[in-house]
């Protein structure tokens, strides 16, 4: 992990998986390299994850002021599969990190992208409400996960 640079966008941008690539067409018509820009510009947060050989395959963010709730986002590549036990393994941590900063953590998720349904669930998200949303109107779940300390 790394702090996020803005050549990490154009890089993971056009290698996306397919499920994140069509997650952001559904919801705001935008491609890989245009989503993860906006990303970049709009965290206080935003960290790029290298496989093993450093190759980029993901970037998250967090999208908030301190103290505040925010949106959290992550795209990856399906070089993320090359990292998947430790990269497991430091999520609940780094989800528990953010959570401390803010105490309510949320967004929306394309209920056809079940990778992320998945992984949401294992980091402890709650889905709240499934409705049709966005450019295509698709299917997205909203979730949330609160911090039990604040």
């Amino acid at each position: 992990m790394a702090e996020a640079k803005l050549s990490d966008c154009l890089t993971l941008g056009h290698k996306l998986r397919k499920e994140d690539a069509a997650e952001i067409k559904a919801f705001a018509n935008l491609k890989g390299p245009e989503a993860l820009i906006l990303g970049f510009y709009h965290s206080h947060i935003c960290i790029s994850i290298f496989t093993e050989k450093d190759e980029i395959c993901a970037m998250f963010g967090v999208q908030g002021e301190k103290g505040k709730d925010a949106a959290v986002w992550m795209l990856a590549s399906d070089e993320i599969e090359k990292i998947a036990i430790p990269f497991l393994r430091q999520n609940k941590a780094v989800i528990n990190f953010i959570n401390q900063l803010h105490p309510v953590l949320h967004n929306v998720v394309d209920a056809r992208n079940t990778l992320h349904l998945n992984w949401l669930k294992w980091c402890g998200f709650t889905f709240i409400n499934k409705q049709n949303i966005g450019y295509e109107n698709k299917p997205f779940y909203s979730f949330v996960r609160t911090c039990a300390s604040h």
